[in-house]
């Protein structure tokens, strides 16, 4: 078993040591990477976009003991909204035995109640004692105008994921009105999930607006504590954060803005408090930036929309291309811009990213056709299906 999650210092050790020796703590020069790896990156649709099931997307997979892959996802059901964000949605399950080629044994882990708006954000994460944490949010919404609410859940697999412990609301996880996503640990043991508050309205709404932060647990999940400065940016806000530790124990966040470009914080207190947040100076409409490290190599990869801001285009631009780029200098600057998929008459979206055994990597994204490619553009969301990008971790240095 070699599941990566959110590698730092002290797991990087233990990961390389069962994963490929000749990556195992190295760090590949481009022109090496390239001559070990093909040049391919294989993308294939995992799960179709139907009437009935018109919207997938927010992926989390996790590598079970046995070597095989655990996914989990926000499968929205048909109806009026036809995969809306405030659409109802099951979250579903499958698994894959040959690195993320072919998926089967579906079922739904989490299924909509009628009286919620919907199930967003499922996360799992390898506990210190072996069992699997899964963590989702419940959604709910009273009139508009008014403030979000949610629920923060909870649960715990002591069977690699055949079963769930009954889900447990954390009341700071049900505070935070708006995403979490992404759980991931620290070197101290701690564990964050980054998170977005809705300010006023709800999403979407004439009100919306958000600041960034996270919740962290110092025992393994059991509580759970607020930040104490989260960041706010002009517009809609600060949103749909991503955190990585670096090297010399400070963390790092991006996020997504309304500003024409990633931005970025830190953090030098482990998540407590966040510094005011700068341009990373990468050019991106309003789009969720997936930031994460490299096992292998220790760099630091951004995916991203590399699209111009255009205030005309609905969220300020294109989602197209879906781009990934690698940072020596933990994220001062970046390089080796390589597009994953791009068309002109598709968005590509809230992309997530896994490192996998074998030095194998799987990027998984939501995708849809655009009613109008030209201001005013609009996204067409009817028909979304989860799709995969499978390559080497070479790829990105190609």
């Amino acid at each position: 078993m070699c599941n990566f999650n959110w590698l730092n210092r002290r797991q990087f050790a233990t990961a390389t040591a069962v994963g490929t020796a000749a990556l195992a703590g190295l760090r590949i020069p481009p022109a090496a990477a390239a001559a070990r790896r093909p040049d391919t990156i294989d993308i294939r649709t995992v799960v179709e976009a139907t009437a009935q099931r018109p919207r997938h997307g927010s992926p989390t997979i996790i590598e079970l003991k046995n070597g095989r892959l655990l996914l989990a996802w926000m499968e929205y059901v048909g109806g009026l909204l036809q995969g809306n964000d405030h659409a109802h949605c099951n979250i579903a399950a499958m698994t894959s035995g040959d690195g993320g080629k072919t998926w089967s044994d579906y079922r739904i882990l989490v299924e909509n109640d009628p009286a919620d708006t919907n199930i967003h954000f499922p996360s799992f994460l390898r506990l210190n004692n072996g069992n699997i944490l899964f963590y989702y949010l419940i959604r709910n919404y009273l009139a508009p105008g008014e403030k979000a609410r949610s629920s923060g859940m909870v649960c715990v697999s002591s069977d690699e994921g055949q079963t769930f412990s009954a889900p447990k609301r954390h009341e700071a996880l049900s505070a935070l009105g708006g995403n979490g996503r992404i759980l991931g640990r620290l070197s101290t043991g701690r564990i964050l999930l980054p998170a977005q508050r809705y300010q006023h309205g709800v999403w979407g709404g004439p009100l919306d607006h958000q600041i960034a932060g996270c919740y962290y647990s110092d025992d393994e999940g059991q509580s759970w504590s607020a930040a104490t400065r989260w960041i706010d940016l002009p517009m809609r806000g600060a949103m749909e954060p991503h955190i990585v530790e670096l090297n010399g124990g400070d963390l790092l966040m991006t996020l997504r803005t309304q500003l024409g470009a990633v931005f970025q914080s830190t953090s030098v207190d482990g998540g407590v408090t966040w510094s005011l947040a700068q341009t990373t100076g990468v050019k991106a409409p309003e789009s969720m930036p997936c930031l994460t490290r490299i096992p292998q190599t220790r760099d630091l990869l951004l995916i991203w929309n590399n699209s111009l801001y255009d205030p005309h285009f609905d969220h300020s631009g294109k989602r197209t291309p879906l781009t990934a780029a690698i940072s020596r200098d933990e994220g001062k600057t970046w390089e080796n811009f390589r597009n994953i998929e791009t068309d002109p008459n598709y968005e590509f979206t809230n992309p997530a990213c896994f490192f996998l055994c074998g030095d194998k990597v799987l990027i998984a994204y939501e995708t849809s056709r655009m009613k109008n490619p030209n201001p005013p553009g609009q996204f067409g969301r009817n028909r979304m299906p989860l799709k995969a990008a499978l390559a080497d971790v070479g790829w990105f240095y190609s």
